[in-house]
């Protein structure tokens, strides 16, 4: 399903994360951080969200937004 896997590519993100933070956290300490990993991590933060990731959140935004409308035509708000 959708919502699943949007769920385990923000796990996926998290992780990215975390794995660019302690590279990051070597070099601040003077280290020599893998710089390929931190290349990567880069380009899939370029390409892969827009691409991907986000056309399938919009989807289910979309849907979402579908299913709430007629129950707020029906409301005073």
């Amino acid at each position: 399903m959708i919502i699943e896997r949007l769920s385990r590519e923000h796990r996926n993100i998290e992780m990215l994360l975390a794995v660019l933070e302690r590279e990051l956290e070597i070099f601040d300490r003077g280290g020599h951080p893998d710089y390929e990993v931190i290349r990567a991590i880069i380009s899939y933060f370029e390409l892969y969200p827009e691409l991907y990731h986000h056309p399938q959140e919009e989807l289910v935004f979309a849907k979402l937004s579908f299913e709430i409308q007629p129950r707020r035509q029906g409301l005073a708000i």
